[in-house]
């Protein structure tokens, strides 16, 4: 059970991570259009 709740943990880090990495994109992209 504490295995699980861990492996889900990481797995949410993992998606803050790269959501993260997306708008960092996003920034760079409308830096690029001005």
């Amino acid at each position: 059970m504490r295995a699980r709740k861990r492996e889900n943990e990481r797995r949410r880090i993992r998606k803050n991570e790269s959501e993260r990495e997306r708008e960092g994109m996003r920034e760079r992209q409308s830096e690029k259009e001005r």
